[in-house]
């Protein structure tokens, strides 16, 4: 073996919490990324993972912490898509781990933008500590590694100057230059191994201090989502009890008129039978009954005929409703049917074509405010294509019209409050960066106009 040059090797180690579950080559990897072998254990989950390279001694020298998920059967999601080598070639020094600076990306250090959301961070501290995890699976070496002993490294200067001389100087005045020339490239020497310790604790809390900055800017997204949903929740109930309140006042009103109306007529029929008893005559009680009677033949006659007009309605209706059955099957079979064309012709020839320039490496990125680089895989560029806002604000988990009115205000952000002649406010506002943090009619209106109860102004109005 002495005569071999030495060469890296590349693993896959797969997390189960905090402790590393499988560990498997990179070759094994690629053999479940083409789909021969499957991860039933897995199935159905999103696993965190380390793609690690290894040096020759089995030290750690690139590191790549990536998220992957598998579907029902245990194979890779097929829009799973992570260059791990160009990733881990480009990626930034991390901590000393055995064999000099890592090269390391991670999420809140990744050399390629859109592909962040993808990766997480390690821990960097407590007994748990994800490098420590990884040093010791490698020390454990359940991959069968075969380690191979580190080649003599050649003596430095100031080594080779600190080895003893084969014998004393002959004058004093030499000796005493000869030493303090030693004295000087070993302290060059500590020096600069100090130097490279600080470097190495300079880059590990780099990554420290950036690694809780994206959890604490995670935590601060997830809050601010959290008070944003609870604003929309205040929101909705306040306008449906303002909803219900608006509708008790009208049911009120009514209620008012329909007694005052109710006591008028009460009052002139009261009026109308005192009357007609004061005088007392039966010509005027006759007139009363052949009024009556006429007016309950009248009413017979309009309910008659009204109850044979709603007996036409219902039957046209019901045979408006029996076409409209059919057509709606009709309906569906020719929509089952444009589903099924549509799904042979995305595994037509065309469909092949994009399946070859993604296995190429081709990544179909498309920039959109509110989800910046948006990542697509083959079966959802057609469904983007055919609608990109209705795609972005479902990948942004917002209705279609919330984010266009938060695409406005992103463009513009002023206040867009209307006066009575039409003019809007203009006032500058601030910007909302992301549209589930957007609230319409509060969000996009400064602080004169923003949303003010005035139920009782609406009703009195109405009223």
């Amino acid at each position: 073996m002495a005569g071999l040059m030495p060469v890296n090797n590349e693993a896959v180690m797969f997390f189960e919490g905090a402790e590393v579950d499988k560990e498997i080559l990179y070759s094994e990897f690629e053999a479940i990324l083409d789909g021969f072998i499957n991860f039933e254990a897995y199935a159905g989950r999103e696993l965190r993972a380390a793609f690690v390279q290894i040096s020759p001694q089995l030290k750690i020298q690139g590191l790549v912490f990536f998220l992957i998920g598998f579907d029902a059967d245990g194979k890779v999601l097929p829009n799973w898509n992570i260059p791990l080598h160009h990733l881990v070639d480009h990626a930034e020094s991390g901590p000393d781990l055995g064999a000099g600076p890592v090269r390391m990306a991670c999420r809140s250090s990744c050399p390629v933008e859109w592909y962040r959301e993808q990766l997480w961070n390690p821990e960097m501290k407590g007994e748990h500590a994800t490098f420590a995890v990884l040093k010791g699976a490698l020390e454990r070496n359940r991959l069968g590694l075969v380690r191979q002993k580190a080649e003599p490294a050649p003596k430095s200067a100031p080594e080779e100057s600190l080895a003893p001389a084969p014998a004393p100087a002959p004058a004093q005045a030499s000796a005493s230059a000869v030493v303090i020339d030693n004295s000087a490239e070993v302290l060059a020497a500590a020096q600069a191994r100090y130097r490279k310790q600080l470097e190495a604790l300079e880059r590990e809390h780099e990554l420290g201090l950036k690694t809780q900055a994206d959890r604490l800017k995670r935590q601060l997204e997830l809050l601010q989502a959290d008070y944003t949903d609870r604003l929309n929740e205040q929101d909705r109930n306040y306008e449906a009890l303002r909803a219900k309140l608006l509708k008790s006042r009208r049911k009120e009103l009514a209620l008012r008129e329909l007694v005052d109306s109710h006591e008028q007529r009460f009052k002139k029929i009261q009026e109308l039978y005192e009357s007609s008893l004061r005088k007392g005559s039966e010509e005027h009680s006759s007139q009363l009954e052949v009024l009556r009677q006429q007016f309950e033949s009248d009413l017979r006659q309009r309910l008659a005929a009204q109850a044979e007009e709603l007996n036409e309605r219902i039957s046209m209706h019901e045979v408006e409703l029996h076409y409209r059955d059919e057509q709606m099957g009709r309906l569906r079979q020719e929509l089952a049917q444009l589903r099924r064309e549509n799904q042979m012709l995305t595994q037509s020839e065309a469909g092949q074509i994009l399946k070859r320039m993604t296995d190429s490496g081709i990544t179909f990125v498309a920039y959109h405010p509110g989800i910046e680089h948006l990542v697509l895989a083959p079966a959802e560029i057609t469904d983007y294509v055919k609608d990109p806002i209705a795609f972005v604000a479902e990948r942004c988990g917002v209705a279609e019209d919330h984010y266009r009115e938060w695409l406005m205000h992103y463009r513009l952000p002023v206040c867009r409050a209307s006066d009575e002649r039409g003019e809007c406010c203009g006032q500058p506002v601030q910007k909302v960066l992301k549209p589930q943090f957007f609230r319409a009619g509060d969000s996009d209106r400064c602080d004169q106009h923003r949303r003010v109860p005035a139920v009782d102004a609406e009703v009195s109005q109405e009223s």
